[in-house]
C-alpha cells in the first residue's frame, strides 16, 4: 500500500511540474513563440494572417540574403495603428533601448504606412554611439511621389554632426534635388528620380571620396556626385527622427510622403542594395502596397 501511495504521488508531482512548465501565462498552456516572428506578433498584436506571412517571409529573406545583420533597426510599419507601427523587428521590446519608435504630434496611420501632418517619430537611435561614421545606412520606402520644401525623411543633426536622408530637399537652379548626409560626406542627385519607391543612403568608407557614399532608388545608384560638405566629420549625438529631422531637438523638417518601411544600420554595397530592394519589394507586394 505504501508503495502504491508513493507511485501515485510521484505521478501527480510529475504532471504538476509539466503543467507549470507549459503554462506561460497566455491562458492556453501553449509554449511561447520565441522566434523573431513570434516576438514581433506578440508585441504588435497583429492577427492578420497575410501580414504575419509577409513579415515571416521578410525575416527569412533578410537572414538568408545577409542584410538582417546589417540592420540595427527594421521598421515594417504594419498594423495600421501607432502601437503596431512603433516596433523594431530586430528587437520588438517596448523600451527605448530596443529602438522602438515614440510618436509625437499629428501623424496618420493606416495599413499602407505612416505619414506626418507635422509630427515625428523618435527612434531613440543615437548615431554617434549606435552607428559607425565610416559604415552606415538609412533607408525609407516612400509611397508618395510628392514634393515639398526642405523635407527630411529620416535624420538628425546637432553640433556634433549630421546623418539624414532627404529624398527631396528643395530646388537648385530650378531642378529638384535630394541627398544623403553622413558627417561631412554628401551624396546628392539633381535628376528627378520620382519620389515613390525604396531609397537607401549609405556610407562605406572613412574617407570622403566619390566612391564612399551612395543613394539608391530601387537598387539603382542615382547620386550625381559624392563630395565633402561643410558639416563636421562626425555623427550626431541626438536621436534620429523618422518622418522628420531632429535638428537640435527642433522638429520642423517633416516629410509629407507616406512611409511604408525603414531601416537603419551598417553600410550597404551596391550588390546588397539590389538584394534589399528585391526582398523589401516582395514584402510590399505581399501587403498590396508596392510601388512599381
Amino acid at each position: 500500500m505504501r508503495t502504491l501511495f508513493l507511485l501515485t504521488f510521484a505521478v501527480f508531482l510529475l504532471f504538476s511540474c509539466q503543467k507549470e512548465a507549459n503554462d506561460n501565462g497566455n491562458g492556453n498552456n501553449q509554449p511561447a513563440d520565441t522566434s523573431a516572428l513570434g516576438k514581433f506578433v506578440s508585441a504588435t498584436k497583429i492577427s492578420d494572417a497575410g501580414v504575419k506571412a509577409a513579415v515571416d517571409s521578410l525575416i527569412i529573406d533578410s537572414r538568408n540574403h545577409g542584410w538582417w545583420g546589417l540592420c540595427t533597426a527594421i521598421y515594417p510599419l504594419v498594423g495600421g495603428t501607432p502601437d503596431a507601427c512603433k516596433y523594431n523587428l530586430k528587437d520588438p521590446q517596448d523600451v527605448d533601448g530596443a529602438y522602438r519608435i515614440t510618436w509625437h504630434g499629428n501623424i496618420n496611420f493606416d495599413n499602407q504606412g505612416v505619414v506626418s501632418n507635422g509630427g515625428w517619430g523618435d527612434t531613440h537611435i543615437i548615431p554617434s554611439s549606435a552607428l559607425s561614421l565610416s559604415s552606415n545606412h538609412i533607408s525609407v520606402y516612400s509611397l508618395t511621389d510628392l514634393y515639398d520644401t526642405a523635407s527630411v525623411d529620416l535624420g538628425a543633426e546637432d553640433a556634433n554632426g549630421t546623418l539624414q536622408l532627404s529624398i527631396y530637399a528643395g530646388i537648385t537652379t530650378g531642378i529638384p534635388q535630394g541627398y544623403y548626409l553622413s558627417g561631412s560626406l554628401q551624396a546628392y542627385y539633381i535628376a528627378n528620380p520620382g519620389l515613390a519607391g525604396y531609397f537607401i543612403g549609405t556610407r562605406t568608407s572613412p574617407i570622403v571620396s566619390p566612391s564612399a557614399g551612395s543613394v539608391y532608388k530601387n537598387g539603382i545608384a542615382i547620386q550625381d556626385s559624392t563630395l565633402a560638405d561643410a558639416d563636421p566629420e562626425a555623427l550626431p549625438n541626438i536621436s534620429l527622427d523618422i518622418l522628420n529631422k531632429n535638428a537640435f531637438s527642433i522638429h520642423t523638417r517633416r516629410s509629407n510622403r507616406k512611409c511604408a518601411f525603414a531601416t537603419v544600420g551598417y553600410g550597404v554595397s551596391s550588390d546588397m542594395a539590389v538584394i534589399m530592394y528585391n526582398d523589401i519589394q516582395k514584402f510590399q507586394i505581399k501587403l498590396g502596397r508596392a510601388i512599381y
